[in-house]
């Protein structure tokens, strides 16, 4: 490159051009870009020296003539090259606009990414902009020094990675999350990140919770010590007090958690307008990243970030070591299930239902961790009385806050004084059964999309709170006020119907009520009503495997045991060819279960205990102990003699911890007993 001393310059210019060659220097100076007047001078000392002054060099050297003449080309070609570029450069606004509006980002940032781009071509050429791409920029901008320059760049390395992992599965968001994933400098920087209390530091650490909040499901805390205390700062935020006393609640919990596009100027594509047109909007790219206000945003963020590490069993076992991190986000469902008005609770809503999910999430954790945890939650002391206002709120409370209410409740209820505690509040029995059973709901109540989780959601806590519990029981069938009928209606649909899950709660209710309320049943006149519900249950046996299957045949037990004259009637209406499909069913099925597995722990206990009550039944003229013999039962039922497990005395399981035990016999005299009563039945005619 051929440098010129500025004197110089003026002095050649000023005898070759004049004034006008000044004009041009100064012109160039006042606009702040001296490479016009560099390049001005090398495309008028080449030009001079081209017009024949090099012809005038007297030498021996027949190659100095040339040689100079290729040189001042190149320098008059360097110089005319500088003069495009600089006339161009203005133009370079609006690719920096379309690539803002492309990638959804603040000019800012665009121009703090083009500044780097160029600062690397021009250091090592074009060969350095294969690692100049925007996302190694901004990973590379996190590790910035203090001042507000670094402060400027690390806020837009942490806004570009936010506005390309929020955008999907797309190619970009996947470079993105691969680039962090695979930094483990990034994540410990962005981690640190969170801690940043200092006012001018809110945006920055705002942006990286919510890039941690994108890439949590893939982390593993105990690779970066004191994560969780800095994870557990975001709830010390402050909460939405002050903004609902300033601004009448009005909160963007969506847009701070990163669901809702901001940029509202934004588009991913050039408007079909006129070229006009299409400048105007490139020029209307907002030129910071949108600032956000909610004073919730921080605490959110912080349990969406908990809720996707709590997937991680090694990261539950991080989270339940952080001291008072459970107690502080149950703390926001107590606080808002004591706020004083209506309006109060509708502008907590979005915490609440944050809080709520993450509770849920830590409750449902397996395995041994997951025990502590649910007996660290269930153990808190405003948990049950903070959920049971919640679910008795009718003012706008909907599915995001009563289905993770629900969900906890299931949860925490295997442990049995949980339930003995819970079962003693009405208002949560009254809601679950309104929520659950179609009979009992408001008729005037339009049907919604998130009506299937909730009734999910319901159910899984009744069945759970009737499990083992007889009084609990007694509450759940005194909500019905006599109309038992409609009981029994709505769990045969529902057992019935095409939904596994809805089926699957219903028949392990319905369970529940005939193992621990026989005898207010009989009492009741169940009879009638539970012998065309078993017909049903039996027949769908046939065609169904798993946990349904499990819960379907250790229900038909139950009803033999509590009713037993319904199940005879039942036995009797069916065709000979179900009755012989029903045993082969259960005689496979034993067979093909050599262990039980957790997913299905109780499944050898439950058909040996249908068996006993089917032959007990002594149907005639069907004779079940003959076809038991015939299809192999006894065989069957003496490899599950030879193969018993402490795992069938469970009735309920989180991944490899039995949490409900089994009450009655052993398996081992159970078989005994069902072995006895298939080899002395007395065979039936022409067997």
């Amino acid at each position: 490159m051929l440098v010129v001393c500025p004197p110089l310059m003026v002095a050649f210019l000023t005898a070759t051009f004049g004034f006008l060659g000044l004009y041009v220097v100064f012109t160039a100076v006042a606009l702040g870009n001296f490479q016009i007047p560099a390049a001005v001078a090398r495309v008028a000392i080449s030009s001079a020296r081209l017009a024949g002054r090099v012809d005038r060099v007297s030498t021996g050297n027949v190659n100095l003539v040339p040689s100079l003449k290729i040189f001042y080309g190149l320098v008059l070609a360097q110089g005319a090259l500088y003069i495009v570029a600089c006339l161009t450069d203005p133009f370079s606004v609006l690719l920096r606009r379309w690539l803002a509006r492309r990638c959804k980002l603040g000019t800012r940032s665009a121009d703090l990414y083009y500044e780097h781009a160029y600062d690397a071509w021009m250091e090592d050429g074009l060969l350095a902009m294969e690692d100049a791409n925007i996302v190694s920029f901004a990973i590379d901008s996190l590790g910035s020094g203090e001042g507000s320059r670094s402060r400027e760049k690390v806020l837009a390395g942490v806004t570009v990675l936010h506005c390309f992992l929020r955008q999907g599965g797309g190619s970009k968001a996947l470079l993105a999350s691969s680039k962090i994933i695979t930094s483990t400098n990034a994540i410990a920087t962005l981690i640190g990140m969170l801690g940043w209390g200092a006012e001018e530091d809110r945006q920055i650490r705002l942006f990286a919770a919510k890039v941690i909040g994108e890439v949590a499901g893939e982390l593993r805390i105990a690779r970066f010590p004191g994560t969780v205390q800095l994870i557990s700062s975001l709830l010390d935020a402050p909460s939405c007090s002050k903004k609902e006393q300033d601004s009448g609640g009005s909160t963007h919990t969506e847009a701070a958690a990163g669901n809702v596009n901001t940029d509202s100027t934004c588009c991913c594509c050039f408007p079909k307008p006129s070229c006009p047109r299409r400048i105007k909007n490139l020029w209307s790219a907002p030129d910071e990243e949108p600032l956000d206000d909610d004073e919730d945003a921080l605490p959110i963020l912080g349990m969406l970030i908990l809720e996707k590490l709590a997937s991680d069993p090694e990261n539950c076992a991080e989270i339940w070591r952080a001291t008072n991190l459970v107690s502080k986000v149950i703390g926001f469902i107590a606080c808002s299930s004591n706020a004083a008005s209506g309006e109060a609770q509708r502008n907590r809503r979005p915490i609440t239902a944050s809080s709520l999910k993450l509770v849920a999430k830590l409750a449902g954790a397996k395995g041994e961790i997951g025990v502590t945890l649910r007996r660290k939650i269930s153990d808190h002391p405003f948990l049950v009385s903070s959920l049971a206002g919640i679910l008795e709120d009718d003012d706008g409370a909907g599915t995001d806050e009563w289905a993770p209410a629900m969900d906890i409740l299931a949860k925490i209820c295997v442990n049995a004084d949980t339930r003995q505690e819970v079962g003693e509040i009405a208002a949560i029995i009254t809601r679950l059964v309104q929520e659950f059973f179609p009979s009992q709901r408001d008729q005037q109540a339009t049907s919604t999309q998130d009506d299937r989780q909730l009734r999910l959601a319901a159910g899984e806590a009744l069945a759970t709170l009737a499990m083992e519990n007889p009084g609990n029981c007694s509450a759940i069938l005194k909500e019905f006020k006599g109309k038992y009928c409609d009981l029994v209606n709505d769990l045969k649909n529902m057992i019935s119907a095409r939904d596994e899950d809805g089926c699957r709660c219903a028949a392990s209710l319905l369970q529940n009520l005939c193992a621990h309320s026989g005898d207010e049943l009989r009492h009741l006149g169940f009879s009638d009503h539970l012998a065309s519900a078993l017909k049903v249950i039996l027949e769908k046996i046939l065609n169904t495997k798993g946990k349904q299957l499990e819960v379907l045949i250790g229900l038909a037990a139950q009803i033999h045991n509590a009713i037993p004259a319904c199940f005879k009637d039942a036995l009797e209406s069916l065709a000979d060819d179900t009755a012989e499909a029903l045993v082969q069913k259960m005689v496979d099925t034993l067979n093909s279960s050599k262990k039980p597995s957790a997913e299905c722990p109780r499944m050898r206990r439950a058909i040996v205990e249908l068996a006993i009550s089917i032959v007990e039944t002594r149907t005639l003229p069907y004779g079940y102990a003959a076809d038991f013999r015939k299809k192999g039962m006894v065989e069957a039922l003496s490899k599950v003699k030879r193969t018993p497990s402490k795992v069938e005395r469970y009735r309920l399981i989180f991944g490899d911890a039995g949490v409900v035990l089994e009450r009655g016999l052993p398996l081992t005299d159970m078989v005994a007993t069902a072995k006895g009563l298939i080899e002395t039945a007395s065979p039936s005619p022409g067997v």
